[in-house]
């Protein structure tokens, strides 16, 4: 039996010290460092517990471009050769009311992102190959975009709204255990 670790870690890491605007996640900038090794630590223990990993990328697939920063192109190519790593698009979105509205419930779906990068697989590997420190060659980028697309994997459209109905229906079965109705 083949078993694959979900980690969302690297893109975590990925999107709060690399992409501008996100300077209000970092606490503090020297802790850069400890929290990348941290990351690759934690990637190469998953690589020798599991027989896959499957990356979270939301939007631009920054985290390829820190595997192939680490790994090296001819690393990465391995471990899609091997089946080792795929990647998971986030498309969906879920969300919560702040405020508590009376009758309304909190949690909603969000429905879908829409933009190239967030909902089209290529565009999401071209647009995080851009982030590499020493951009790849065009023959290189195409060759390794073909791999990585095979890697992919989408989230099923209706995710959200099926979490958010499940999540309704087990919240109101519990209110209605707790508080019977007395006909």
């Amino acid at each position: 039996m083949s078993t694959t670790i979900f980690n969302q870690q690297l893109n975590e890491f990925s999107r709060k010290y690399l992409v501008k605007g996100n300077e209000h996640l970092i606490k503090d900038t020297r802790q850069f460092l400890f929290e990348y090794r941290n990351v690759i630590n934690s990637i190469s223990e998953q690589f020798l517990l599991f027989d896959g990993v499957s990356f979270k990328v939301y939007g631009e697939n920054i985290p390829l471009a820190v595997l192939i920063n680490t790994f090296g192109v001819k690393g990465v190519e391995e471990l899609l050769e091997q089946e080792a790593i795929e990647f998971v698009l986030w498309t969906s979105l879920v969300t919560y009311l702040v405020d508590d509205i009376p009758g309304v419930l909190p949690l909603q779906s969000g429905g879908t992102f829409t933009t190239s990068v967030h909902a089209d697989p290529e565009a999401s590997i071209e647009s995080g190959l851009k982030w590499m420190r020493n951009p790849l060659p065009r023959k290189t980028r195409r060759l390794l975009t073909r791999k990585v697309l095979k890697a992919y994997k989408l989230l099923p459209e209706k995710l959200s709204r099926e979490a958010v109905v499940k999540i309704k229906r087990k919240f109101l079965k519990k209110i209605n255990r707790k508080f019977p109705s007395k006909s």
